[in-house]
């Protein structure tokens, strides 16, 4: 199975998504639809690769095409997630964190475009995402495919075989520590400590984000969610399965949020 996207999906809304700070490399993605949120099986990196190529729009200008997001890099990647999780959930990301120093529960909520245009500002310039560090030494961030060829390995002996598969030009007795940094400082991702202040008792706190781990999680998390959607549009509309599966997540929601009377959000809301 190649995880390519179901041409039966209905059209959704599609993002292109700049994948360095100069934009000359970008990507379309389309939003999440029911039946790709059903398709998601863990929280791995293989995992956010399947859905991606589920979710990338065939493009000939495009940098990445469906079929190649195990050619993306960390930090390419949790931009896309990040575009889909923007497209079916919503601009915010909003959480209860509670407090180490006093136990009370409070309230974290940001904007995930913030997160993405700070990592994205600190992306590789270069059209063909090569870092360059003092001497000469010259190196690529690992992709999916790296991360995969490194696995089983001891972890001193998976940071060697990355290096090895990395480092285009350099030492890596000499260059290998230097590099190492440079690639944790560029190519984390959206994967950070993330400021927050305990309004009780004004503790700081760091509290960690990883953009693949939320989202492959949000989704899975919510499968009874998707299945409670299937069952009310079914009733309501008499359509089928894969009909229902095929629509836009927010799409999806906003035929719930109308058979539950409430409100349903405008498309800059829920964007």
């Amino acid at each position: 199975m190649s995880g390519a996207a179901d041409p039966a999906i209905a059209a959704g809304p599609v993002c292109r998504v700049p994948l360095e700070r100069t934009g000359r490399r970008w990507a379309l993605i389309r939003e999440p639809a029911g039946s790709d949120e059903q398709a998601v099986g863990g929280h791995t990196t293989m995992d956010a690769v399947r859905l991606l190529d589920r979710l990338l729009v065939d493009d000939p200008a495009a940098a990445v095409r469906p079929g190649d997001a195990a050619a993306l890099t960390v930090v390419e990647r949790d931009l896309l997630l990040a575009a889909a999780y923007q497209l079916g959930w919503g601009p915010r990301i909003s959480g209860a964190v509670t407090c180490a120093a006093c136990g009370s529960p409070f309230d974290l909520d940001f904007v995930l475009a913030d997160l993405a245009a700070q990592v994205r500002a600190a992306t590789p310039a270069g059209a063909d995402g090569v870092c360059s560090l003092p001497g000469g030494v010259r190196f690529r961030l690992p992709t999916a495919r790296d991360e995969t060829a490194v696995l089983g390995l001891a972890a001193d002996d998976a940071e060697q075989a990355l290096l090895a598969r990395c480092l285009i030009s350099g030492d890596p007795a000499v260059d290998g520590p230097l590099v190492e940094a440079a690639m944790e400082e560029t190519g984390a991702g959206i994967d950070m400590d993330l400021a927050a202040t305990c309004p009780e008792c004004g503790h700081h706190a760091a509290v960690r984000f990883q953009m693949q781990d939320y989202l492959l999680g949000a989704v899975r998390s919510d499968w009874a969610g998707l299945l409670g959607d299937l069952h009310r549009i079914a009733i309501a509309y008499g359509w089928g399965l894969r009909e229902i599966l095929s629509l836009p997540r927010s799409n999806r929601r906003a035929f719930v949020a109308l058979l539950d009377g409430e409100p349903v959000p405008r498309a800059a809301e829920r964007r």
